[in-house]
């Protein structure tokens, strides 16, 4: 096997984690649509657990107003674990700390698509639109921060 298809998505395992099931089931789909393996947790608590006990996850997902530890303790002790982990952040109520990615909710499939590709710096992930867009977001609104 040639070192671009060792690397391809469908060797990168990303965790979701997000306590609202619809959200963290639409995000999951389409992580797993670009081809990558997905983990989930519901919350920084599980998420610690799943990155303690899984040194494949080579990107995160994660929610920032989550129940039991939220996204911000998680990131911390998670960069504390894993200084170069990449992790984007989303939340529809909370904003990240400077410097973090981030994208908005609700967001579309091809921003989150989009957003991933970049947090990866791997341009070459499809980017194209999904069939389950409307699942994640219906608004229209601009849903990308370019921090």
């Amino acid at each position: 096997m040639d070192q671009a298809a060792m690397n391809g998505p469908k060797h990168i395992t990303v965790l979701v984690v997000e306590d609202d099931a619809i959200i963290r089931l639409a995000a999951c789909s389409v992580l797993e649509e670009m081809g990558f393996y997905v983990r989930e947790a519901f919350d920084g608590e599980e998420g610690l657990a799943l990155l303690r006990e899984d040194a494949t996850i080579a990107f995160v997902l994660s929610d920032i107003s989550m129940p039991r530890m939220d996204g911000l303790t998680m990131l911390g002790l998670a960069r504390e674990m894993r200084a170069d982990l990449p992790i984007l952040l989303t939340s529809g109520m909370s904003e990240p700390p400077p410097g973090e990615a981030f994208i908005r909710k609700p967001y579309r499939a091809a921003a989150l698509k989009e957003m991933v590709a970049r947090v990866l710096d791997r341009p070459d992930l499809t980017l194209a639109a999904s069939p389950i867009a409307s699942l994640v977001d219906t608004t229209g609104r601009s849903d990308v921060d370019h921090r």
